[in-house]
């Protein structure tokens, strides 16, 4: 039996009941879970794991597409079949694209067996190539993480194509710029030589099927000769044709300076022994010396089984005396050095310098003797060259750490010393006087055949290898030496070996400490120096440290030296006083780099001293904090120019609530004057004092525009201009008004932008800017006005509080006057602040200014140097559209009176009583309302009885523009007209903008507004 985990969706227990018989029949074990809801079959599936899923596809509160949606969320890779009595064959090729497996007919179950096999079996196929395709990824992945952490490249030589797949280890590794792709190219960087033997190399291992394995070098112009080992192997297609050669390559140049400097040593200390006329000799722990044994044997003529021990063939007097030093010298693992006596053949005595070393393990057990004997008979009165001697025989023996055999021609091993015997794992007894084929395999004897060759034809020969033994753990030098007869003939070989498994374990972890000590220097952004105990600079262990030293800094710099005047006392105390506590120091200063200029830097530094206390040295760290220092004067520059516009701003608000006031009161003064006016006749006494009143009245309102220009509230009347017209419009009475002592030089850019701006505005801000020029040249000079083309980067506008990036239009007028001291400027665009006399000037001109840029959008900025002259910069936002070559202009000097009805809107009586009286006089009918709910409560009874709506902007409980919304939906043919002395940035842009001529600013005059009413009344409906 088959066993299948089912997980039905069917709201018919029959029909289920039927569905499992027939897999029953087919010979499956079910274990199954039936459900009717969406979240029974979200349950189900979160909660076990099942092996196909069968739905129906129509049921009462859930249907098969609903839950194959659920099913397909869920992401299970399992087969989902659809039964069902009613589904259509459109119906089944629709469930059947969305995900469904196969579908079958309730009643008609025939081949539902094999299509459940056949689904099973597909699915499991799935999840076996996704299992093989996520470990074939892991693999891989592992695969170069091992190739990473061991430092190899990974390269393949297309050879169909010539063309070199490098890893990016390999870009590393070789220090190669990423676009070489040529092998030829690649060739071109190595050695000729080297590139020469690495191509036939690959080649004869691609002809020969072979791997093949080399080193190569390449120069590079900082570090000198780098040297690497690769190792490649050819891949053939099925008809054995080759199609790339793949392999490997790492770094190996600090092996081989490690090689070349061992190698150097090691042939220093050859030449010493083979220099030296001692004999050098081993004695070991167990007695077992032989070569001991046949040196003396040669010596006294007797043979060796005769000498039972050393002391024998002794002098007598010096028995007790060695005997003793000998013992101690082991006892207290000290040199044993001695000149001893020794019975010779012909019956006398010569003199021996002995000199031994005692050796021991790391368990602290004695191991053996090292040492040398010296024939010093016949220099015994020369002490003086015996010294020297016997300190360079100490220097051998101390230096020495070999493992030593000697073989004859035949290959019979004639000596080893302890240590080679037990490096190779045999006795002395079982190495001495066996031929070196029946100690080692014939693997280990191929290995060296070559070389015990050379060495036999009189070659000194070293090599470095693992060992020879089967672990290869360990990482040998092998000198090889001949021995020569006296007819230069050689007689055998001494082999010297040197296990460099610790040396070369000390040198990989000095090299990665050395690494990790730069990288954490070159991590950290300071500059990092040492001095000596003076303070003069030796080296900065940065690249930043360049600096300060500049390229040609051939003596040590004296820091004190580099500090700027200013700063110097203060930081050679605080480098004095460090001295004095032996504590860290710390300052604070500029300091000279290489270009000339001065730097702010943070100085820390430690000083490092001797045993006695005085200072050898100083280790610190350099942080330069020029940027820091800057950003800190930016941030204070926009503290005080946000400060700056934050008071502007509320004297601003200040001016123009009060400008506000002014106007309802002007519209009056003016208003009724006027009127007056017009009914007092031209030889009236009164008449003269009416007009002056008049005349106050307009200097007033003259001046309420400047409150208002400055505060950024007045209405403007704005139009795409070019502003290099309304200069040169203005030149000639700007001339007449700064007088024939003054000269305008105009500098203006043909290509301008054009901007967006109130011609009026412009010209008194234009009028401002010079009149402020002509009153800082009393005695005469140059004004220059000039315009460009301007964009604000991020920059700029990071260091301009208030400056938007953008496109801009820039006025500047400039002067040669008296200049402005830094005090001044902070307060140059404060209303009714001024510098001239009592009585000479109101102080708004150049807050007028700032009001009417600020209004447009602008920017402005001000540069002045007492003595110099000032410039004052504008920037307006620059468009790129033409103005329009057409105005709406009219001519109201013929408007005539009307009779229409007005509904007039004012809070203000004085203004409303006015507007009254005029509107009355040009034969209007006008009712007033004093806000906009009685105008509206008006409105609505009588609906049809007005022609024109009248109304203040600003009134409280409902604005002019939403009293006037609300009038027109009453009355959508009423014409409206809006007045106000004062009006917010909102209400301007989207109040009167849209509304174009459709408002009167306070205060008005009796023609403008007669003129305004007529001119409404009169539109195209």
């Amino acid at each position: 039996m088959k066993h299948l985990k089912a997980l039905i969706v069917e709201d018919s227990e029959d029909d289920a009941f039927l569905l499992l018989r027939h897999l029953k029949r087919g010979g499956f074990e079910i274990e199954y879970q039936r459900v009717e809801t969406a979240e029974e079959l979200e349950d189900a599936l979160g909660a076990y794991q099942w092996d196909i899923v069968f739905s129906d596809y129509s049921m009462p509160h859930f249907d098969g597409m609903m839950a194959l949606a659920i099913f397909n969320k869920s992401g299970i890779d399992i087969p989902f079949i659809m039964i069902s009595g009613t589904i259509g064959e459109d119906t089944a090729v629709q469930a059947m694209l969305a995900g469904v497996d196969d579908y079958f007919i309730k009643g008609n179950l025939n081949r539902l067996i094999p299509a459940v096999e056949r689904e099973l079996k597909e699915a499991e196929n799935r999840r076996a190539r996704k299992r093989a395709e996520l470990e074939s990824v892991e693999n891989k992945k592992r695969l170069q993480l091992a190739l990473t952490s061991a430092g190899m490249g990974v390269w393949e030589w297309n050879l169909a194509n010539d063309s070199v797949y490098w890893s990016p280890e390999c870009y590393r590794i070789l220090e190669i710029d990423r676009t070489i792709v040529g092998v030829r190219e690649f060739f071109d960087l190595l050695y000729p030589a080297d590139a020469e033997k690495l191509d036939k190399l690959a080649r004869e291992a691609v002809q020969n099927h072979t791997s093949f394995q080399t080193e190569f070098r390449k120069s590079d112009k900082t570090k000198g000769i780098m040297w690497f080992a690769s190792n490649g192997l050819a891949d053939y297609d099925e008809a054995g044709n080759p199609l790339r050669v793949i392999g490997t390559i790492q770094n190996i140049t600090e092996r081989k300076r490690a090689e070349t400097i061992l190698s150097e040593s090691e042939e220093n200390l050859r030449a010493i022994i083979k220099a030296s006329t001692q004999h050098v000799w081993t004695a070991e722990a167990d007695g077992s010396n032989p070569e001991i044994f046949q040196f003396f044997s040669g010596l006294s003529g007797r043979p060796i089984a005769e000498i039972r021990d050393v002391v024998e063939i002794i002098h007598p007097d010096d028995r007790e005396p060695v005997t003793r030093e000998w013992e101690e010298s082991l006892a207290k693992r000290r040199i044993f050095n001695a000149v001893i006596r020794f019975l010779t053949e012909s019956g006398e005595y010569c003199f021996m310098a002995t000199r031994s070393v005692p050796i021991f393990n790391q368990d602290g057990r004695f191991r053996q003797w090292i040492g040398t004997c010296n024939d010093i008979t016949q220099r015994m009165y020369a002490e003086e060259s015996l010294r020297k001697n016997e300190a360079q025989l100490q220097l051998v023996s101390d230096t020495v750490p070999t493992s030593i055999a000697y073989l004859d021609r035949d290959l019979n091993c004639l000596f080893v010393n302890k240590a080679c015997a037990e490096w190779f794992g045999f006795t002395k007894e079982e190495a001495l006087g066996k031929n070196l084929r029946d100690v080692f395999d014939a693997q280990a004897i191929e290995l060296v055949r070559s070389e015990l060759a050379d060495v036999m034809k009189g070659r000194t020969l070293t090599f470095e290898r693992s060992s020879i033994l089967a672990d290869g753990s360990h990482y040998l030098r092998l000198n090889y030496v001949p021995d020569f007869d006296d007819n230069r003939e050689v007689r055998g070989a001494f082999i010297f070996i040197i296990d460099l498994t610790e040396n070369r374990k000390a040198e990989e972890e000095l090299r990665k400490s050395e690494e990790r000590f730069r990288s954490l220097v070159n991590s950290i952004a300071q500059i990092v120096w040492t001095t000596d105990a003076e303070g003069r600079l030796l080296s900065a262990l940065t690249p930043e440290g360049s600096v300060l030293q500049g390229t040609a800094a051939e003596q040590p710099l004296d820091w004190v030296e580099l500090i700027h005047p200013d700063d110097r006392d203060r930081a050679v105390k605080q480098f004095e006083d460090s001295i004095l506590t032996k504590s860290q120091f710390q300052t604070e200063c500029r300091m000279k780099i290489y270009d000339g200029n001065y730097r702010y830097f943070i100085s820390r530094g430690t000083p490092v001293f001797e045993k006695d206390g005085t200072v050898r040295e100083w280790v610190g760290t350099l942080t330069d904090i020029t940027n820091n220092k800057l950003s800190e004067e930016s941030l204070r520059q926009s503290e005080e120019q946000l400060r700056q516009a934050q008071k502007l701003e509320s004297v601003g608000r200040l001016a123009g609530g009060i400008a506000h006031d002014f106007n309802n009161m002007l519209t009056a003064i003016n208003g009724y004057s006027d009127l007056t006016l017009r009914r007092l006749a031209e030889n009236d006494p009164l008449r003269r004092n009416i007009e002056e009143i008049k005349k106050a009245g307009e200097r007033s309102a003259t001046l309420t525009q400047q409150l208002l220009a400055f505060s950024r509230r007045q209405i403007l009347q704005v139009k795409v201009l070019e502003i290099n017209q309304i200069i040169n419009d203005s030149l000639v009475m700007l001339q007449r008004l700064i007088g024939e002592d003054i000269q305008i030089i105009s500098a203006l850019n043909p290509s301008i932008n054009y901007v967006k701006a109130d011609a009026g505005q412009l010209s008194q801000m234009l009028l401002n800017l010079v009149v402020n020029s002509r009153d800082a040249m009393p005695k005469g000079g140059t004004i220059t006005i000039e315009t460009d083309n301007i964009y604000f980067d991020e920059d700029f506008t990071s260091r301009h509080a208030g400056a938007v990036i953008g496109n801009y239009v820039m006025l500047a007028v400039s002067d040669t006057g008296v200049g402005i001291d830094e005090d001044t400027l902070k307060q140059i665009f404060e209303p009714f602040f001024t510098t001239k006399e009592i009585g000479k000037g109101t102080g708004l001109g150049l807050s007028t200014v700032y009001g009417i840029v600020n209004q447009l959008g602008g920017y402005i900025d001000v540069k002045s140097k007492v003595n110099v002259g000032t410039t004052f910069e504008i920037y307006l936002p620059a468009i790129k559209s033409h103005r329009d070559s057409t105005e709406n202009r009219r001519d109201f000097s013929n408007l005539k009176i009307g009779s229409e009805t007005i509904l007039l809107v004012e809070d203000e009586d004085l203004v409303r009583k006015l507007s009254q009286q005029v509107l009355e006089a040009c034969g209007y009918q006008v009712v007033e309302a004093r806000d906009g709910f009685e105008a509206l409560d008006y409105c609505q009874k009588n609906e049809n009885q007005v022609d024109l709506l009248l109304t203040d902007v600003v009134m409280p409980l409902m604005s002019g523009r939403e009293l006037a919304e609300k009038i027109q939906l009453i009355k959508p043919e009423i014409r409206i007209l809006f007045t106000s002395g004062y009006t917010e940035d909102a209400i301007v842009q989207h109040g009167i903008r849209d509304l174009e001529m459709n408002f009167i600013q306070k205060p008005f005059t009796f023609d403008e507004l007669s003129r305004k009413v007529r001119e409404l009344l009169d539109q195209k409906k």
